[in-house]
């Protein structure tokens, strides 16, 4: 990395100081949650300035304060607002270098887009819902929590399961105002692309079983070659099956104009 011919080496307080007047974000990573003064704050590192530390204060984190411990360990950018020479501390804003970036963003990005995104978190079902949601950054540090439904690509795996921090993924612009993304739309409908024939053997995961009144039972299955489909089974004659069991299934019937899958679970995987 090629610095700014403004910065000195000698003086690496002073230099963060003069980055922040510039209101150049700068690149920290988040080393700890602690309480200053009864608030909650994240203790930053500077990858480029290891002498100096940093602090973020829960209302220029940008974030919900239930998010913060979520985030420990990972990198965000900042501006520095101001210095304490002596501590060798920087008081530091995500917020305002998020917003700097949402700017731009929403100058560049339109609703049908479809961006490279990084995830930061799996988050616990938010107030009235009952699933939890993805935390994806979308560049620059702007974070839309997306919900189940248009954050998971598998149907039979929970969201901790598909996704880890740090992971990239592709998010569709589904609207700006209110910033808006769904994973499962940026990626290709898989009853467009995938072909299955009569009699052949897929490998599928149970989604669930589904039990009517009559007490008939159907297993539905995603198959491991199509993620996000979902066909249907009839429930083994020997045998039971539950959410999460691996099946080798041979297909009955594909129609892709109608969605539909159809198949009998021949044995387990």
């Amino acid at each position: 990395m090629i610095r700014p011919e403004y910065l000195d080496e000698k003086d690496v307080i002073e230099n963060l100081f003069q980055l922040g007047q510039r209101k150049i974000a700068v690149e920290a990573q988040i080393t700890e949650l602690d309480r200053v003064s009864g608030t909650a704050t994240w203790v930053l590192s500077f990858p480029d300035f290891p002498e100096a530390k940093g602090l973020v204060p829960t209302e220029e984190a940008g974030v919900e304060e239930f998010v913060m411990p979520r985030l420990v360990g990972q990198r965000i950018r900042v501006i520095v607002k101001g210095v304490d020479r002596e501590q060798g501390l920087a008081a530091c804003s995500r917020r305002e270098a998020v917003e700097k970036a949402k700017e731009k963003f929403v100058q560049t990005v339109k609703a049908g887009d479809v961006v490279d995104a990084a995830v930061r978190a799996v988050l616990p079902p938010a107030e009235g819902e009952s699933a939890p949601s993805l935390l994806l950054d979308v560049g620059g540090g702007i974070l839309v929590r997306v919900p189940r439904a248009e954050a998971a690509r598998r149907r039979a795996q929970s969201l901790t399961e598909q996704y880890k921090p740090g992971q990239r993924v592709k998010a569709k612009v589904l609207s700006l105002d209110p910033l808006q993304v769904s994973v499962r739309q940026a990626y290709p409908d898989p009853f467009t692309h995938v072909r299955f024939t009569r009699g052949q053997e897929i490998a599928c995961t149970v989604v669930r079983v589904w039990e009517y009144q009559t007490g008939q039972k159907v297993v539905l299955i995603e198959p491991d070659a199509a993620p996000g489909m979902l066909g249907i089974a009839p429930a083994p004659y020997l045998g039971t099956v539950s959410r999460g069991d691996r099946v080798v299934c041979v297909v009955a019937s594909y129609r892709p104009e109608k969605r539909q899958l159809r198949c009998r679970i021949r044995g387990w995987a």
